[in-house]
């Protein structure tokens, strides 16, 4: 279940306006693509993930510690429960997509001073799993 990468779009990508996504593992399951663009030198800063799947224990909630950080950082957080009675909460950001309430998208910019943060991502349904992701994104 999952899985997340991220591309630089080159300048053939923007000309041509399109940009081809394959599944290469052969998931079966629903897939659900999201893009986030940035204008300028914008670049990977860092990321964490982790995924929990049944039959171990799945917890409802998820801490995932970000760092380096710095002040204007983009950071998105998107939460993922393999459950259609799963509605995702996130302790920082504000919510910019949320797809059949088992799949979120967050985001937030990073306040002055502050070089770390503990995001707690909270599920309704772990029963099915859950992935949780957090992008830190380099200020251009």
């Amino acid at each position: 279940m999952g899985g997340c990468w991220y591309r630089t779009l080159t300048a053939g990508d923007i000309s041509t306006g399109t940009v081809l996504i394959q599944n290469q593992n052969g998931n079966p399951g629903p897939t659900v693509i999201s893009m986030v663009t940035f204008t300028g030198d914008a670049a990977l800063r860092s990321s964490n993930a982790v995924r929990h799947l049944p039959p171990s224990a799945v917890p409802t909630t998820v801490t995932l510690n970000i760092q380096p950080l710095a002040t204007g950082d983009r950071v998105l957080y998107v939460g993922m429960a393999n459950s259609a009675l799963s509605t995702l909460s996130m302790s920082m950001g504000t919510q910019i997509q949320q797809v059949a309430g088992s799949l979120g998208l967050f985001a937030s910019t990073v306040p002055s001073g502050m070089t770390s943060a503990d995001p707690v991502f909270t599920h309704t349904d772990t029963s099915g799993g859950v992935i949780d992701i957090v992008i830190v994104i380099r200020s251009p």
